[in-house]
C-alpha cells in the first residue's frame, strides 16, 4: 500500500529554533567545541609516537600509539599540526609516513609489523564521521630523525593563486629584521585550508614549526633567526605589509607569485618552539625579544607585527583546565599556537594533560587503559588547543544541501541502504525533520505519487549537520516494486524547510540489484579420505528474494581451480524453492576411477557447493579434502584348515594395490596381543612378489588355535594388516589301544583278556570301577571302531 507523501507547506509550519547541546563542559567530561562553526586547532609534539615499526597499535594497549590516538579522538581538532612523526631509527619516508597516517586514521592490516591496527581515529572518535582526511607530510626538512605533519578535516588547496597549497619551508632574503634564509632546522611548513563556503566567508592558512632545541647560545640564536624569518614572511607575503601586494619588497624567493590573503582568511601557526616566554638567551647571548615574541611581532616598527593589520598577533596563554598549569613539557611552556586576532577571535584555549586536570576525562580517554597516565605515555609534550571564531557567511536563504549520499550505491532488496543528507540553513534552522522520499512511480520527479520512507531530525538544526536514514528497501516497498528497477536505478529525494523560504530538495540515484543466494559453509565428517573411504557432506543454500534454480556439489578434478562444468558432479539439491540442501555420504570411488584418484592424491582437493537463483545470480562455498593413499587389499587363506595332528599348514595371501603396487607381504605368528609387531611376533616369512606364502609347522601348531598376522606394504609404504586363525583337528583316542601304538591289534586282545581274568582295572573300559561283562562288549565295540583301525 502506498503511503501518502507529506508535502511541506512553509506557511503552515511553525518556526522552531534549534539549539545545539553544549559540548564544552569539562566538569561534566565534555571537551568538544561549544559551537560547531568554531575551528579547533591543536599542536602537539608527539615524541615519536607514530611510526611504521611501532607496536601497541591495539585499542586495549598501554602504548604511545594508543594514547596519542585516544587523545586526538577525544578532542577532535579540525586542524592538527604534529611534530616528531615517523621516527623508526631515522625518519620514515614520506610514502611510509602517509601509510602510517592512514593506519592511524582508519586502522586495518599493518603492513609493517603484521597484525591488525584496532586503535584508530575514526573508530574511537565520539562524533560520527569525524576524520582528518587531508594532510601534508613534511618532505625535505625532516632533520633526519622525524617529520612535521599537518592534518585537516577540510581540503588543502591553493587559495591565493600562487600555485602552491603546501610548503616544506620558506625562503627569505635578508631584509629589515629577517636575517634569512629559512624557517630553521626543520623548516616552516604550511598548508592552505579551503573552508566550506556555505559556512565561512574566508579560508585559513596553517603553519607548523619545530624550532631548534637546547639552551646553549648557538641553539638559541637558531631559534631567533627562524622566528624572525617566519614573522617577516607572514607580514610581507600573506599580509602584504599593508600595501595590498604580496612581497612588496621583493625579498621572498619561495613562494614568490601569490596574492595577499583575503581579508577574512587568517594565518594560524604554532608548534614546538622550544623556548619559554621569558627566556631571552643564555648569558652573553641575549636578545631584546625572544623567539616566542618574534613569532607575533617584529620589534622593528609599529606596523610590522604579524597580524593582518600590522599589529602584533596573538599567541596562546593556555592552561590545563581547572589548574594554573601552563606547562607543555617538563614544567616549561614550549608549545604554542598563534593567530591573527584581527580576523580570528579566540573562544577558548587549553592544554590537555590527563594526569593533571581535576575534571572528568573525555571519551575515549576515560575508557582507555590507565586513563590518567595516557598523557605521560603518549609523549613528553602536552598538546595545546585553541577554538577560534572565524568570519561566517552572510546568513540568508533556504536550507542548503551540501551533499546527499547513498551507501552503498548498489543495493539489494534486503540490504541496508543508508541515505545521508548534509544540510545547512543560512538564516535560521531547519524546521522539523528532513523528509526522505523514494520515486515510486519511476518518473524521476518529486510528486504526490512518491512515497515518504522516513523523517530524520538533523543533529544540529541551526548549523551544518547530517540527517541519516537507514533501512532496507524491503521495509518500505514490495518485491514487485523493487523488481521494477532491478538492473537499473531508483531515485531518492531529501526535502528540508526553514519554515520561511521554499523547501529545498536534493536527489540521489541508487542501483537496484538482485540479492545473490547464500550458501552455507560446507561441513564434512572427515577431510582426509582414501579411495573407498566415506565422508558425510552437508551444505545448504537459500535465496532471500527468489528461488534456487540450481544447487550442485562438484569435485574440482581439473587443474583450473575454478567451479565449472568441467568439474565432476557429486550431487544435486532440490530446486524451485527459496531453500535447498544436500546431505550425502561422499566416497572418491563413487565418482573417480582408481587412476583418476591417484592423479589427485594429496591436499587441496576442492569440493564446490554452487547455487544459482532464479535471476541467474550465483554463490559458492568450498571445502578442501586431502586424498590419501590407502594400503593394499589383502585376502588370506590356509591349507589345510583345520590341520590334522602332525601336519603343517601353508598360509597364502593375495594382495593388490589400486594406487600403485604391492612392495612386500610379511607373515608372523601373533604373540597374543593382536598387534603386528616385528620384531616381537614370531617371524614366518617375507615375500616381495607372488606367490605370497608362509608355512606353519606341526610343532608351531601344537599350541593351536593360533593367529597368523599378515602385513602388506605398498610402494608408498601404506600398510594393510589382516589375520587368520589356524586350528588342528580334534582326533578321538582308540579305547581298545592298550599297547599305545595308536590302533587296535591282536596284541591288544591278549592284553585285554589277561587283564580281564586278572580282574585288573586296565580292562575297565566302561569306567565303572570294576571289571564286568560290559567291559568285554565295550572292548569289542572299540576294537572295530574307525579310530582304532590302522591307517594304511
Amino acid at each position: 500500500m502506498k503511503t501518502q507523501r507529506h508535502l511541506i507547506a512553509p506557511a503552515t509550519l511553525a518556526l522552531v529554533a534549534g539549539t545545539a547541546a553544549a559540548q564544552w563542559n569539562p566538569s561534566a567530561g565534555q571537551w568538544l567545541k561549544s559551537d560547531p562553526a568554531d575551528i579547533r586547532v591543536m599542536t602537539w609534539n608527539i615524541g615519536d609516537g607514530l611510526f611504521a615499526n611501532q607496536g601497541g597499535k591495539q585499542s586495549d594497549s598501554f602504548s604511545n600509539w594508543n594514547a596519542v590516538t585516544r587523545i586526538v579522538a577525544a578532542l577532535e581538532p579540525d586542524v592538527l599540526i604534529l611534530q616528531e612523526v615517523g621516527a623508526s631509527g631515522g625518519a620514515d619516508s614520506v610514502n611510509v609516513t602517509n601509510q602510517v597516517i592512514d593506519l592511524w586514521r582508519n586502522g586495518g592490516a599493518d603492513p609493517f609489523i603484521g597484525g591488525t591496527v584496532t586503535s584508530f581515529i575514526t573508530g574511537l572518535a565520539l562524533t560520527p564521521g569525524y576524520d582528518l582526511p587531508y594532510r601534508y607530510v613534511l618532505n625535505q626538512n625532516s632533520d633526519g630523525f622525524n617529520r612535521n605533519v599537518i592534518l585537516s578535516r577540510f581540503p588543502i588547496a591553493d587559495i591565493n593563486g600562487d600555485g602552491v597549497s603546501v610548503g616544506d619551508d620558506i625562503s627569505v632574503q635578508s631584509d629589515l629584521w629577517a636575517p634569512g634564509p629559512d624557517g630553521g632546522i626543520r623548516g616552516f611548513s604550511f598548508a592552505e585550508i579551503d573552508l566550506p563556503d556555505t559556512t565561512y566567508s574566508g579560508d585559513m592558512v596553517i603553519g607548523n614549526s619545530h624550532l631548534k632545541a637546547f639552551g646553549d647560545c648557538n641553539s638559541y640564536q637558531q631559534r631567533v633567526r627562524a622566528a624572525q624569518n617566519i614573522s617577516y614572511f607572514i607580514e610581507h607575503y600573506w599580509n602584504g605589509d599593508q600595501t595590498g601586494t604580496s612581497d612588496p619588497r621583493g625579498r621572498i624567493n619561495f613562494p614568490n607569485s601569490g596574492s595577499v590573503l583575503d581579508a577574512n582568511t587568517p594565518v594560524v601557526w604554532g608548534g614546538d618552539w622550544n623556548n619559554t616566554p621569558t627566556f631571552d638567551g643564555p648569558g652573553g647571548c641575549t636578545t631584546s625579544i625572544n623567539p616566542v615574541e618574534y613569532m607575533v611581532s617584529s620589534a622593528f616598527g609599529l606596523n610590522d607585527g604579524t597580524d593582518r593589520d600590522g599589529s602584533d598577533a596573538q599567541r596562546d596563554f593556555a592552561l590545563v583546565p581547572g589548574t594554573s598549569d601552563a606547562s607543555t613539557q617538563s614544567g616549561s611552556k614550549l608549545d604554542y599556537i598563534a593567530w591573527q586576532d584581527s580576523i580570528a577571535t579566540l573562544r577558548r584555549e587549553f592544554i590537555f594533560n590527563a594526569g593533571r586536570t581535576p575534571f572528568p576525562l573525555p571519551q575515549p580517554v576515560a575508557t582507555g587503559p590507565r586513563p590518567t597516565s595516557l598523557s605521560g605515555i603518549a609523549s613528553d609534550h602536552r598538546p595545546v588547543i585553541v577554538d577560534l571564531i572565524l568570519p561566517l557567511q552572510a546568513q540568508t536563504g533556504a536550507p542548503i544541501f551540501s551533499g546527499f549520499l547513498a551507501d552503498p550505491g548498489t543495493v539489494s532488496f534486503n540490504e541496508t541502504l543508508t541515505l545521508t543528507a548534509s544540510v545547512f540553513d543560512p538564516d535560521g534552522s531547519v524546521v522539523g525533520d528532513v523528509e526522505f522520499v523514494e520515486d515510486s512511480n519511476l518518473d524521476g520527479q518529486l510528486d504526490a505519487m512518491d512515497q515518504t520512507i522516513g523523517f530524520v531530525t538533523p543533529s544540529n538544526p541551526s548549523g551544518q549537520s547530517d540527517a541519516v536514514f537507514s533501512a532496507a528497501p524491503s521495509s518500505y516497498m514490495s518485491q514487485a516494486s523493487f523488481d521494477q528497477s532491478l538492473g537499473s536505478t531508483r531515485r531518492f529525494f531529501a526535502i528540508a524547510s526553514d519554515g520561511i523560504n521554499p523547501a529545498s530538495v536534493t536527489q540521489v540515484d541508487v542501483a537496484f540489484v538482485n540479492d545473490a543466494p547464500n550458501v552455507s559453509a560446507i561441513s564434512a565428517s572427515q577431510l582426509s579420505v582414501g579411495y573407498n573411504d566415506s565422508s558425510q557432506i552437508s551444505v545448504s543454500a537459500s535465496d532471500s528474494d527468489g528461488t534456487i534454480s540450481s544447487f550442485e556439489l562438484r569435485l574440482n578434478d581439473n587443474p583450473d581451480g575454478q567451479f565449472g562444468d568441467r568439474d565432476t558432479l557429486i550431487a544435486s539439491g532440490p530446486t524451485g524453492s527459496p531453500a535447498s540442501s544436500i546431505d550425502i555420504a561422499f566416497s572418491p570411488s563413487d565418482v573417480l576411477t582408481p587412476a583418476e584418484f591417484v592423479d589427485l592424491l594429496g591436499p587441496g582437493r576442492t569440493v564446490f557447493a554452487a547455487a544459482i537463483d532464479d535471476r541467474g545470480e550465483g554463490a559458492i562455498s568450498t571445502i578442501n579434502f586431502t586424498f590419501v593413499n590407502s594400503g593394499p587389499t589383502l585376502n588370506l587363506s590356509a591349507n589345510p584348515e583345520p590341520a590334522a595332528p602332525g601336519e603343517s599348514v601353508v598360509v597364502s595371501a593375495t594382495a593388490s594395490d589400486l594406487e600403485g603396487s604391492v612392495a612386500s607381504v610379511a607373515f608372523v605368528i601373533d604373540d597374543g596381543d593382536g598387534v603386528y609387531e616385528f620384531p616381537g611376533d614370531e617371524f614366518l616369512g617375507l615375500s616381495f612378489s607372488p606367490p605370497y606364502q608362509a608355512t606353519v609347522s606341526a610343532a608351531q601348531l601344537s599350541g593351536a588355535p593360533l593367529t597368523v598376522l599378515v602385513q602388506a606394504l605398498d610402494d608408498q609404504n601404506a600398510q594393510t594388516i589382516e589375520s587368520i586363525v589356524l586350528t588342528v583337528e580334534d582326533v578321538q583316542d582308540c579305547a581298545a589301544d592298550l599297547d599305545g601304538n595308536g590302533f587296535a591289534s591282536q596284541n591288544d586282545v591278549t592284553l585285554f583278556v589277561n587283564a580281564f581274568f586278572a580282574n585288573d582295572l586296565a580292562a575297565d573300559l566302561t569306567g565303572e570301577g570294576t571289571v564286568s561283562q560290559a567291559d568285554v562288549q565295550a572292548f569289542v565295540d572299540a576294537f572295530f571302531a574307525p579310530e582304532c583301525q590302522q591307517q594304511s
